[in-house]
């Protein structure tokens, strides 16, 4: 709502996104090219919201975590 109280639903998205931002950002700078696998990590979670159905919701599952999985496969790329 305008002028007033944030709507929950909003308000939760709000601290989902400042929740993921950190993390981003770390990967980021401690990963060299681990950003746009991040980024596309994140999106993948957040498409999860858009499901109409429980077969959309479980092929968003399997995309964020395929995209998860890419992240830590960089991530180990440096690491290792």
């Amino acid at each position: 709502s305008r002028g007033g109280e944030p709507e929950p639903a909003r308000v939760e998205a709000r601290r989902t996104r400042s929740a993921v931002t950190d993390p981003l950002v770390r990967l980021q700078l401690l990963v060299p090219g681990a950003g746009e696998v991040a980024r596309q990590a994140v999106g993948a979670v957040f498409g999860m919201r858009e499901a109409q159905s429980v077969v959309e919701l479980r092929e968003a599952r399997e995309r964020a975590a395929v995209a998860a999985e890419e992240v830590v496969a960089v991530g180990r790329g440096v690491l290792v």
